[in-house]
């Protein structure tokens, strides 16, 4: 397994504040219209180069594993909706059991695995058998098993 690399995160308001003593220190060490220049050309590159390092540790973050577990995949331009999460197809028509009150949404087991699934308007109670009958984006829909 490879080792993990944190990645640092810098609150904006420490980003700011840095932002600050450093146009603290040029007020201080600069003529007001050294300053004055340094504000109007700064800021503008300051708040470009953030929103262009936000663009891309987005991209690079949205790659990786944990990152897919935080970021919602992409729409599905055809129906407007996100595709079923990866393996959630193979649950159609499977069978389990309710682990907690479904009333519409709530826990079950299926093959040994735990899922949030919903119901299509009715409440089942704690131990009922369900059958998958829909995968919608992430969502698992049931019905009880007759």
């Amino acid at each position: 397994m490879p080792l993990l690399h944190p990645i640092v995160f810098i609150p904006k308001i420490i980003l700011l504040a840095l932002f600050a003593l450093i146009f603290f220190i040029l007020y201080k060490a600069l003529p007001f219209n050294w300053w004055l220049a340094s504000l109007v050309v700064g800021l503008p590159l300051y708040i470009a180069a953030s929103l262009i390092l936000a663009g891309w540790l987005l991209k690079k973050i949205e790659k990786t594993k944990t990152g897919q577990k935080f970021i919602l995949p992409q729409a599905d331009k055809a129906t407007g909706t996100a595709g079923p999460a990866e393996g959630m197809t193979s649950l159609m028509g499977k069978v389990g059991i309710t682990e907690t009150m479904l009333r519409p949404a709530g826990r079950v087991q299926i093959e040994g695995s735990r899922y949030t699934a919903v119901t299509e308007a009715t409440f089942l109670p704690q131990g009922t058998k369900i059958k998958v009958t829909k995968v919608q984006g992430g969502k698992i829909i049931v019905e009880e098993m007759k």
